[in-house]
């Protein structure tokens, strides 16, 4: 083949991975969108019920949400090597330092064992004189009831464990504040 025979090929190549690269952006963004309105609709609309999982705590033990219903929780989902999870977490030490007797915070961890672990993870909270309760979603189910497949994740749910408010991505502390007073 000659070198401009290749260099077309080439070219053609490059615009139809452009192309679809475009195009496959464009559908994501439009798939997320969708999601947030359909969680903007249903919050809009009326608290949905808590979907109940269970993962396990420092311990290795097991808990489910539902062992916390009959008090406002904040669930947060969240890895180490996650850079809007990390710059949150301060503002979920603070809050669990001052609410912690009014509210069960759940700092779910997504632990897949090879990018993080449960030992990593608690040397990580250890490393940074966090004090509020880790779990671990070893076994997925937390990821799965909440189709979380974006992190941070954060949600509110109130004494009846109904969640009032689900956010994808960092929030601010503002924004946590504002939040955890609307489930007390």
């Amino acid at each position: 083949m000659n070198k401009y025979v290749k260099f077309i090929l080439w070219l053609l190549v490059c615009i139809i991975f452009m192309v679809s690269v475009f195009f496959l952006y464009d559908y994501l963004k439009d798939s997320d969108e969708i999601q947030n309105e359909l969680q903007n609709i249903a919050s809009s609309s009326g608290n949905q019920e808590a979907i109940d999982f269970e993962v396990l705590d420092s311990n290795q033990e097991r808990v489910k949400l539902s062992n916390y219903f009959g008090k406002p929780i904040v669930i947060n989902a969240w890895a180490s090597w996650c850079t809007p999870c990390c710059a949150e977490l301060p503002h979920f030490q603070k809050a669990y330092e001052k609410y912690s007797g009014d509210v069960e915070f759940l700092m779910i961890n997504l632990t897949d064992g090879i990018s993080e672990t449960p030992e990593g993870t608690l040397q990580f909270v250890q490393d940074n004189n966090y004090s509020f309760p880790i779990y671990f979603d070893l076994l997925g189910q937390a990821t799965k009831a909440y189709g979380i497949y974006s992190i941070p994740r954060t949600l509110f749910i109130n004494e009846s464990g109904e969640v009032v408010k689900d956010f994808t991505g960092m929030i601010n502390e503002p924004i946590l504040e504002d939040n955890i007073l609307n489930i007390l």
